[in-house]
């Protein structure tokens, strides 16, 4: 059985780097809408514009 994650509270360093995790909001199970999975890894990505591309300050974007 995976860790759960309670209350959304995104996952340390350490628990990312490890593998996916489980999560579950007020007791409940966080399921992906397209797959009906339970297992998620943390990841990040930078929200750009294309403005910001074509100007090359992609670096000023924030990350989500």
């Amino acid at each position: 059985m995976r860790p759960t994650r309670d209350q959304g509270h995104p996952p340390t360093r350490a628990s990312a780097e490890s593998g996916p995790v489980e999560y579950s909001l007020s007791g409940k199970a966080v399921r992906c809408p397209h797959c009906a999975g339970t297992l998620f890894k943390a990841g990040e990505a930078r929200l750009n514009t294309a403005l910001a591309t074509l100007l090359g300050l992609d670096w000023t974007g924030r990350s989500a």
